[in-house]
């Protein structure tokens, strides 16, 4: 998606800060929203309340994750002034973090039931209605600039052992010296993947089997430009369409003759 395409949703998010607590497998945690609209929420979540640590790889935070979130979880709304007035059974489809050492884990929910105007006036946020008929799409998570000059541009990751799985490879809609951001494709299109996997589980299997921490080919009109180490920083899935999008960062940040190459 170009940078210029408006951005479509189901409904449009607005960002605030208000308490959530969650009700996963067998305890309750409580999280801070980073956004919320009338069908969803990214929150944050302490690392060390989910019995993990910050210096942990991302794919083990996110084991930890799905074993407090499973495939559905219970959440209450500013639930530190209503209780639980307002509350919504969730899918997550996003997990991941920012940077390495992060205090915690950004969470994507999907609200199963939209929420109504009357809970919205509870909630004292001026969220705006749904859209009708839109399809979901993914927003950038980082600011990025799209590749110029009309290159075919194509990031590689190989498995950590060698023919255990075929190479990953993502055509960036958003790519800057920091980092990538692209569609993998569909579950199904995916070998390593399992039928019905949410964003906890193929954020862990793409970690065990091409590593936390994979090293990176980045093409440019199927001609080499760079190499070198990257790190899985998010992963997000549409249920609707079943097509995982895949962020992922680069450490050493792409030098000059790469970000010429690439025309960024």
């Amino acid at each position: 998606m170009d940078k210029n395409t408006p951005e479509r949703r189901r409904a449009p998010r607005l960002d605030c800060q208000i308490p959530i607590m969650l009700h996963g497998q067998g305890r309750s945690l409580p999280a801070l929203s980073a956004d919320l609209s009338r069908v969803g929420t990214l929150l944050q979540l302490p690392i060390d309340a989910l019995g993990a640590t910050k210096d942990m790889p991302l794919g083990a935070i996110a084991r930890e994750a799905m074993a407090f979130l499973g495939e559905r979880v219970r959440v209450d709304l500013h639930h530190e002034i209503l209780g639980a007035l307002i509350q919504r059974t969730a899918r997550p489809i996003r997990v991941g973090r920012s940077h390495p050492g992060q205090e915690h884990v950004e969470i994507g929910l999907d609200l199963l039931r939209p929420l109504t105007d009357m809970e919205v006036e509870f909630l004292g946020l001026p969220l705006p209605p749904l859209f009708h008929e839109v399809d979901i799409t993914w927003e950038p998570t980082t600011t990025s600039v799209s590749t110029g000059g009309g290159r075919d541009v194509t990031v590689v990751f190989c498995a950590q052992e060698e023919d255990s799985a075929p190479p990953l490879r993502i055509r960036p809609g958003h790519l800057d010296a920091d980092g990538a951001r692209g569609e993998l494709g569909t579950i199904e299109e995916l070998p390593v993947l399992v039928d019905g996997a949410g964003a906890a589980d193929v954020l862990t299997r793409l970690a065990d089997v091409y590593g936390g921490d994979p090293n990176a080919l980045i093409f440019a009109d199927g001609q080499p430009v760079w190499s070198g180490p990257s790190r899985l920083q998010a992963v997000e899935v549409c249920p609707q369409q079943r097509r995982i999008k895949l962020q992922v960062g680069f450490p050493r940040k792409l030098p000059p003759g790469a970000r010429g190459a690439l025309g960024l």
